[in-house]
């Protein structure tokens, strides 16, 4: 065997493996992440167009290049964010169900990004049918919920029926439940209205983080009179009032606070106003619930 003796050949063939090697990693890493529609009854594929709060179906698919773990997935609405989610997966399926605003023409945009700031995005369009006309929401009025240190206190609520229960009925009917009030003062929230699938204490509510179904709901401020709130007649103001993603917890409520919300288990949008406060974790809040039937 021929020994490479010469330390100057030595050095251009070390050189020159790692300029191959180099442009080798560089060219492997520069593939966007994919996103793309998958066809499937009821699922929407491309441009349509849909009456006012329709729900509107996508079965989303999103795959890595391989080499860099996609980070974030990313689904708005004419501009405004109502997914924005860190994730660590090579590939990502699963459904997205928005509802249609009002908005004549809806851009719904959809982003997938990996580790290394590559992405990819798709664009369709969604048509408002202005045949199709608007519904009346529910209303759930006076709605009494009992902090967690009230015996037997009923501090859940079922967006279904509007039906409150205690602790030991919310554990044995977990998917029915939407929304629990408690007193936090741990991370001094104080009066907090949110859901099972957000992050409390075991200290506040005892069980709840071992519950095999979390239903979460997602909440927004916002600055509205009594006689505008009690005057609210239809479904698509609802929606359109949920502009954006929510935050998990409506916390350090008081009287008059007002929060538009998402139920996501069930897809349905809402709004709710604090009458009433009195108390601590032995005390309870009053409210009322209008919401997408």
């Amino acid at each position: 065997m021929h020994k490479l003796t010469n330390p100057f050949a030595l050095l251009l063939l070390i050189l020159t493996i790692g300029v191959f090697t180099s442009c080798d990693k560089k060219e492997e890493n520069t593939t966007p992440p994919t996103i793309e529609l998958m066809a499937s009854e009821g699922y929407i594929t491309g441009s349509s167009i849909a009456g006012p709060a329709q729900e509107l179906k996508f079965k989303v698919k999103c795959q890595g290049n391989g080499v860099h773990v996609l980070t974030n997935f990313i689904v708005s609405s004419n501009g405004s964010r109502v997914i924005d989610e860190g994730i660590n997966t090579d590939l990502l399926q699963r459904d997205v169900v928005l509802s249609k605003t009002s908005d004549p023409e809806e851009i719904v945009e959809f982003i997938i990004r990996d580790i290394d700031g590559k992405e990819a995005t798709l664009q369709i369009t969604i048509s408002l049918d202005e045949s199709a006309g608007d519904t009346e929401p529910i209303w759930y009025k006076d709605i009494v919920l009992d902090a967690q240190g009230v015996t037997n206190g009923k501090s859940f609520v079922s967006l279904a029926d509007g039906t409150t229960l205690n602790l030991q009925d919310a554990s044995n009917n977990q998917s029915l439940i939407n929304l629990l009030y408690y007193f936090d003062n741990i991370d001094a929230d104080e009066n907090t209205i949110s859901s099972p699938g957000a992050n409390i204490d075991d200290s506040i509510i005892s069980g709840l983080s071992g519950w095999t179904t979390r239903n979460t709901s997602r909440f927004i401020s916002k600055s509205m009179s009594l006689d505008d709130f009690e005057a609210i007649n239809s479904v698509i103001y609802l929606v359109d009032e949920y502009h954006t993603s929510g935050n998990r917890k409506a916390k350090n409520l008081k009287v008059g606070d007002t929060f538009s919300f998402k139920d996501e288990a069930r897809n349905k949008f809402g709004m709710f106003r604090v009458y009433e406060i009195n108390g601590q974790e032995n005390g309870s809040v009053t409210i009322s619930i209008v919401i997408q039937p």
